[in-house]
């Protein structure tokens, strides 16, 4: 166990949340500006005290963009004073994995944002296993870069380090095993991907038909929402995917041509957790 929230809550108003981060684990925070992700990662590193619980750390922390910079900074020369000038192939490694190896010698008080995220991130790829700490660095880097970035920190995570990290994006969200999400410093959700399946993801259907009126009369007696239609096309969402497929393969014989059925996706459902959230 790297990481013990004890009945932690960033409010006096919230409720309680417990979590246990094992060696190995990561773990995304999501949620609009001003919900907290920041504020939960200083409790987590204990710069700050929550209100309410308790948080228990055993193992060394890192955190991202926690390296003093200034206009002489390289990356280079940044990497080297966090592990020494002996360790030039694990330098390099970084240098190369973060996409920093050719601007090594730069300055990066002149680099673009995307080599500045990365290299506030060199301290994540030199430091021993423990816990590791990113608060939204993930999101700037070059999109050419973000999957080298990302299959480094799985390696970390399978090396012994456990990840913690903040980000507005589902795709990397989605990397991490389970998700966090907040709004105004409350959990709105905590839990795996398949939690959050079960939670919030219907299925999704999409009827090819030439008579709609006919496809929305089926399916009436089903729990569906979301229902959209286009020339030749009704989309909706389903509880009961199945049930809603054999009915309207029964019920639409001959004015149904094709209905095809998958999960929703991650963003399609954090959009849905977001927009119940906002209506509360």
């Amino acid at each position: 166990m790297h990481v013990l929230l004890d009945s932690v809550a960033l409010s006096t108003q919230a409720s309680p949340l417990s979590l246990t981060l094992s060696a190995g684990g990561s773990l995304a925070i999501m949620g609009r500006p001003g919900s907290g992700k920041t504020h939960f990662l200083e409790v987590l590193v204990r710069r700050k005290r929550a209100p309410r619980g308790a948080v228990r750390l055993d193992a060394p922390v890192c955190t991202a963009g926690n390296v003093a910079m200034d206009r002489r900074s390289t990356p280079q020369s940044i990497a080297t004073e966090l592990v020494g000038r002996r360790a030039t192939e694990k330098i390099a490694e970084a240098l190369t994995r973060l996409g920093l190896w050719e601007v090594r010698r730069s300055s990066v008080t002149g680099l673009s944002p995307g080599f500045r995220a990365a290299a506030d991130l060199l301290a994540i790829f030199l430091a021993d296993p423990g816990v590791l700490v990113i608060d939204g660095h993930l999101d700037l880097l070059d999109p050419w870069n973000l999957e080298s970035v990302l299959e480094g920190l799985a390696m970390r995570c399978q090396r012994g380090s456990s990840l913690v990290l903040t980000t507005a994006r589902p795709d990397i969200a989605e990397r991490c095993e389970r998700l966090l999400v907040l709004a105004s410093q409350r959990v709105v959700f905590c839990g795996t991907h398949a939690e959050l399946n079960a939670r919030f993801g219907p299925i999704v259907v999409e009827v090819q038909t030439n008579d709609s009126a006919l496809v929305r009369q089926a399916v009436r007696p089903f729990q569906v929402r979301a229902v959209t239609q286009a020339e030749g096309t009704v989309r909706f969402e389903a509880e009961a995917g199945q049930a809603v497929v054999a009915s309207l393969l029964r019920d639409g014989y001959g004015v149904v041509q094709s209905v095809t059925t998958r999960q929703r996706s991650f963003a399609e459902i954090l959009s849905q957790l977001d927009r119940d959230t906002m209506v509360r």
